[in-house]
Protein backbone atom coordinates (compact mmCIF):
# COMPACT_ATOMS: atom_id res chain seq x y z
CA UNK A 1 0.00 0.00 0.00
CA UNK A 2 1.27 3.84 -0.51
CA UNK A 3 1.03 5.81 1.78
CA UNK A 4 1.06 9.94 1.25
CA UNK A 5 2.87 12.75 3.74
CA UNK A 6 2.89 15.87 2.66
CA UNK A 7 5.11 18.28 4.21
CA UNK A 8 5.88 21.74 3.37
CA UNK A 9 8.92 22.66 5.10
CA UNK A 10 10.83 19.76 7.48
CA UNK A 11 14.12 19.41 9.10
CA UNK A 12 15.99 16.27 9.11
CA UNK A 13 19.23 15.02 9.71
CA UNK A 14 20.40 12.59 6.74
CA UNK A 15 23.52 12.60 5.76
CA UNK A 16 24.54 12.36 2.16
CA UNK A 17 25.84 8.88 2.39
CA UNK A 18 22.30 7.95 3.17
CA UNK A 19 20.86 9.31 -0.12
CA UNK A 20 21.76 6.45 -2.50
CA UNK A 21 19.28 5.51 -5.24
CA UNK A 22 16.59 2.50 -5.13
CA UNK A 23 14.39 4.44 -2.39
CA UNK A 24 10.84 3.21 -3.05
CA UNK A 25 9.43 6.79 -3.16
CA UNK A 26 8.45 9.30 -5.52
CA UNK A 27 8.31 13.23 -5.76
CA UNK A 28 5.00 14.55 -7.34
CA UNK A 29 6.15 17.78 -9.21
CA UNK A 30 5.29 21.49 -7.14
CA UNK A 31 2.81 21.93 -9.89
CA UNK A 32 1.08 19.40 -9.48
CA UNK A 33 0.61 20.13 -5.55
CA UNK A 34 -1.81 21.88 -4.00
CA UNK A 35 0.61 25.03 -4.02
CA UNK A 36 4.39 25.21 -5.32
CA UNK A 37 5.15 25.22 -1.95
CA UNK A 38 4.30 21.65 -1.18
CA UNK A 39 6.11 18.70 -2.31
CA UNK A 40 3.76 15.14 -2.12
CA UNK A 41 6.00 11.96 -1.32
CA UNK A 42 4.14 8.73 -2.29
CA UNK A 43 6.13 6.63 -0.26
CA UNK A 44 5.65 2.17 -0.32
CA UNK A 45 6.67 2.46 3.42
CA UNK A 46 5.51 4.61 6.30
CA UNK A 47 7.50 8.33 7.05
CA UNK A 48 7.57 8.11 10.53
CA UNK A 49 10.39 10.59 11.30
CA UNK A 50 11.96 13.80 10.66
CA UNK A 51 15.40 12.41 11.65
CA UNK A 52 17.16 9.82 9.48
CA UNK A 53 19.93 9.57 11.99
CA UNK A 54 18.29 7.27 15.16
CA UNK A 55 18.62 4.11 15.30
CA UNK A 56 14.61 3.98 14.84
CA UNK A 57 14.17 6.57 12.48
CA UNK A 58 17.22 4.79 9.45
CA UNK A 59 14.88 3.90 7.25
CA UNK A 60 15.01 5.22 2.96
CA UNK A 61 11.80 6.15 3.43
CA UNK A 62 12.91 9.09 5.87
CA UNK A 63 15.83 9.71 4.67
CA UNK A 64 14.08 11.02 1.49
CA UNK A 65 12.18 13.79 3.39
CA UNK A 66 15.85 14.84 4.49
CA UNK A 67 17.08 14.82 1.14
CA UNK A 68 14.36 17.16 0.22
CA UNK A 69 14.85 19.31 2.56
CA UNK A 70 17.97 20.19 3.13
CA UNK A 71 21.19 20.41 1.65
CA UNK A 72 25.03 20.29 3.01
CA UNK A 73 28.28 19.78 1.64
CA UNK A 74 27.72 17.03 -1.06
CA UNK A 75 24.91 15.11 -2.57
CA UNK A 76 23.97 12.01 -4.72
CA UNK A 77 22.66 12.75 -8.33
CA UNK A 78 20.39 10.66 -10.10
CA UNK A 79 23.76 8.57 -11.08
CA UNK A 80 24.32 7.81 -7.62
CA UNK A 81 27.82 10.28 -8.33
CA UNK A 82 28.89 12.11 -5.07
CA UNK A 83 28.94 16.06 -6.23
CA UNK A 84 30.33 18.89 -4.71
CA UNK A 85 27.69 21.25 -3.12
CA UNK A 86 29.43 24.37 -3.70
CA UNK A 87 25.96 26.21 -3.29
CA UNK A 88 26.44 25.31 0.70
CA UNK A 89 30.11 25.46 1.01
CA UNK A 90 33.76 23.71 0.33
CA UNK A 91 36.53 21.24 2.21
CA UNK A 92 39.58 20.94 1.96
CA UNK A 93 43.04 19.60 3.23
CA UNK A 94 44.89 21.73 5.11
CA UNK A 95 47.29 19.21 6.63
CA UNK A 96 48.74 15.65 5.61
CA UNK A 97 51.11 13.80 7.57
CA UNK A 98 51.06 10.08 8.66
CA UNK A 99 49.49 11.21 12.25
CA UNK A 100 47.83 14.59 11.43
CA UNK A 101 45.18 14.52 8.84
CA UNK A 102 43.34 17.94 9.03
CA UNK A 103 40.08 18.66 6.53
CA UNK A 104 38.65 21.88 6.87
CA UNK A 105 35.24 22.77 5.83
CA UNK A 106 34.09 26.16 4.68
CA UNK A 107 30.56 26.87 5.23
CA UNK A 108 29.14 29.79 2.26
CA UNK A 109 28.26 33.06 3.78
CA UNK A 110 25.29 34.87 3.68
CA UNK A 111 22.70 31.21 4.66
CA UNK A 112 20.52 30.72 6.52
CA UNK A 113 18.10 28.70 8.02
CA UNK A 114 14.33 28.50 7.54
CA UNK A 115 13.52 30.69 10.05
CA UNK A 116 16.32 33.57 9.27
CA UNK A 117 19.00 32.36 11.41
CA UNK A 118 22.49 32.27 10.03
CA UNK A 119 24.18 29.59 9.32
CA UNK A 120 28.23 28.93 9.77
CA UNK A 121 30.02 26.12 10.70
CA UNK A 122 29.05 26.14 14.42
CA UNK A 123 25.93 24.15 13.24
CA UNK A 124 28.38 21.32 11.70
CA UNK A 125 29.33 20.52 15.30
CA UNK A 126 26.65 17.83 16.20
CA UNK A 127 27.84 15.27 14.00
CA UNK A 128 31.17 15.22 15.92
CA UNK A 129 28.65 14.37 19.00
CA UNK A 130 26.53 11.66 17.06
CA UNK A 131 29.18 10.19 15.12
CA UNK A 132 32.70 9.87 18.10
CA UNK A 133 31.69 7.32 20.59
CA UNK A 134 34.45 8.99 22.69
CA UNK A 135 33.01 12.22 23.14
CA UNK A 136 29.98 10.90 23.83
CA UNK A 137 31.23 8.55 26.37
CA UNK A 138 33.49 11.74 27.70
CA UNK A 139 30.35 13.86 27.58
CA UNK A 140 28.29 11.98 30.20
CA UNK A 141 26.12 10.98 27.22
CA UNK A 142 26.68 7.14 27.16
CA UNK A 143 28.45 4.48 25.69
CA UNK A 144 27.39 4.01 22.20
CA UNK A 145 28.85 0.50 22.51
CA UNK A 146 26.62 -0.85 25.57
CA UNK A 147 24.05 -3.25 24.82
CA UNK A 148 22.39 -2.80 27.64
CA UNK A 149 21.82 1.45 27.59
CA UNK A 150 21.27 3.44 24.72
CA UNK A 151 23.48 6.62 24.29
CA UNK A 152 21.62 10.06 24.60
CA UNK A 153 22.16 10.77 21.32
CA UNK A 154 20.84 7.30 19.49
CA UNK A 155 22.65 7.58 16.58
CA UNK A 156 23.30 5.21 13.59
CA UNK A 157 26.72 7.36 13.07
CA UNK A 158 28.77 5.71 16.24
CA UNK A 159 31.62 3.31 15.39
CA UNK A 160 32.30 4.35 11.90
CA UNK A 161 35.65 6.08 10.53
CA UNK A 162 35.06 9.29 11.34
CA UNK A 163 34.75 8.28 15.16
CA UNK A 164 37.74 5.58 15.37
CA UNK A 165 40.15 8.17 13.85
CA UNK A 166 39.25 11.46 15.02
CA UNK A 167 41.48 13.67 17.26
CA UNK A 168 40.18 15.96 20.09
CA UNK A 169 37.61 18.44 19.19
CA UNK A 170 36.98 20.28 15.47
CA UNK A 171 37.97 23.75 16.05
CA UNK A 172 36.01 27.01 14.59
CA UNK A 173 37.61 29.61 12.88
CA UNK A 174 37.89 33.48 14.38
CA UNK A 175 34.84 34.21 12.16
CA UNK A 176 32.76 30.97 12.32
CA UNK A 177 32.73 30.21 8.86
CA UNK A 178 35.27 26.96 8.92
CA UNK A 179 35.43 24.07 11.37
CA UNK A 180 38.80 22.19 11.06
CA UNK A 181 38.65 18.61 12.29
CA UNK A 182 41.79 16.77 13.17
CA UNK A 183 42.40 12.71 12.21
CA UNK A 184 45.10 10.23 13.51
CA UNK A 185 46.05 9.00 9.65
CA UNK A 186 45.08 10.01 5.95
CA UNK A 187 42.02 9.11 5.00
CA UNK A 188 41.52 7.74 1.40
CA UNK A 189 37.59 8.36 1.68
CA UNK A 190 37.77 11.50 3.52
CA UNK A 191 35.12 13.35 1.06
CA UNK A 192 32.66 11.04 2.78
CA UNK A 193 33.31 12.07 6.24
CA UNK A 194 31.87 16.17 5.18
CA UNK A 195 29.55 17.14 8.40
CA UNK A 196 26.47 18.18 7.79
CA UNK A 197 24.70 21.11 8.97
CA UNK A 198 21.88 20.99 11.60
CA UNK A 199 20.27 24.07 13.06
CA UNK A 200 21.61 23.47 16.45
CA UNK A 201 19.79 26.59 17.63
CA UNK A 202 16.69 25.24 16.89
CA UNK A 203 17.80 21.75 19.12
CA UNK A 204 18.74 23.75 22.26
CA UNK A 205 15.48 25.89 22.43
CA UNK A 206 13.60 22.53 22.07
CA UNK A 207 15.66 21.23 25.16
CA UNK A 208 14.89 24.28 26.47
CA UNK A 209 10.99 23.84 25.97
CA UNK A 210 10.90 26.18 24.12
CA UNK A 211 7.66 26.11 21.72
CA UNK A 212 7.29 28.67 18.34
CA UNK A 213 9.94 30.36 16.72
CA UNK A 214 12.25 32.57 18.53
CA UNK A 215 13.53 36.08 17.99
CA UNK A 216 16.85 37.05 16.15
CA UNK A 217 18.90 37.08 19.75
CA UNK A 218 16.95 34.18 21.16
CA UNK A 219 18.47 32.31 18.66
CA UNK A 220 21.85 33.89 18.46
CA UNK A 221 21.91 33.33 22.66
CA UNK A 222 20.74 29.38 22.20
CA UNK A 223 23.10 28.67 19.53
CA UNK A 224 25.94 29.90 21.37
CA UNK A 225 24.27 27.76 24.34
CA UNK A 226 24.97 24.59 22.46
CA UNK A 227 28.40 25.70 21.69
CA UNK A 228 29.65 25.81 25.24
CA UNK A 229 27.92 22.99 26.04
CA UNK A 230 29.90 21.31 23.55
CA UNK A 231 33.02 22.69 24.70
CA UNK A 232 32.60 22.08 28.02
CA UNK A 233 30.50 19.00 27.80
CA UNK A 234 27.74 20.01 29.81
CA UNK A 235 26.22 16.97 30.66
CA UNK A 236 22.67 18.20 31.47
CA UNK A 237 21.91 20.14 28.35
CA UNK A 238 23.39 17.41 26.17
CA UNK A 239 21.81 14.93 27.55
CA UNK A 240 18.30 17.20 26.87
CA UNK A 241 19.21 18.13 23.28
CA UNK A 242 19.81 14.19 22.82
CA UNK A 243 15.92 13.34 24.23
CA UNK A 244 15.11 15.76 22.01
CA UNK A 245 17.26 14.56 18.99
CA UNK A 246 16.28 10.86 19.39
CA UNK A 247 12.24 11.12 20.23
CA UNK A 248 11.00 14.42 19.25
CA UNK A 249 11.39 14.43 15.83
CA UNK A 250 9.42 11.11 15.48
CA UNK A 251 6.04 12.25 13.73
CA UNK A 252 3.91 10.90 11.05
CA UNK A 253 1.90 14.67 10.58
CA UNK A 254 2.97 18.30 10.03
CA UNK A 255 -0.34 20.07 11.18
CA UNK A 256 -0.76 23.44 13.03
CA UNK A 257 0.12 21.51 16.49
CA UNK A 258 3.56 20.73 15.24
CA UNK A 259 6.53 22.49 17.07
CA UNK A 260 7.98 25.24 13.92
CA UNK A 261 10.74 24.62 15.98
CA UNK A 262 11.02 21.10 14.65
CA UNK A 263 10.76 22.06 10.73
CA UNK A 264 13.22 24.27 10.38
CA UNK A 265 15.59 23.19 7.49
CA UNK A 266 17.82 25.06 4.97
CA UNK A 267 16.44 23.25 1.63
Amino acid sequence: MKRKLALRAVAAFASTAMLAAGLSVGAIAPAQSATKSTVTLLSSGDITSLNSGTSDGNTSYNATVGSLTGMGFQYYNSDTELIANTAFGTMKIVKQAPKDFQIQYTVKKGQTWSDGTPINAEDLLLTHIVASDKYSKDAGLGDPKSADIKPAFDAVGYGGTYGTHVVGLPTVSADKMSLTVKFDKPLPDWELLAPGPSPIHALSLLADGKKGLQSAAVNAAAKAKFVKAFTSKNTAHLKAMGNVWTNSYNVTKVDKDTNPLLLISNG
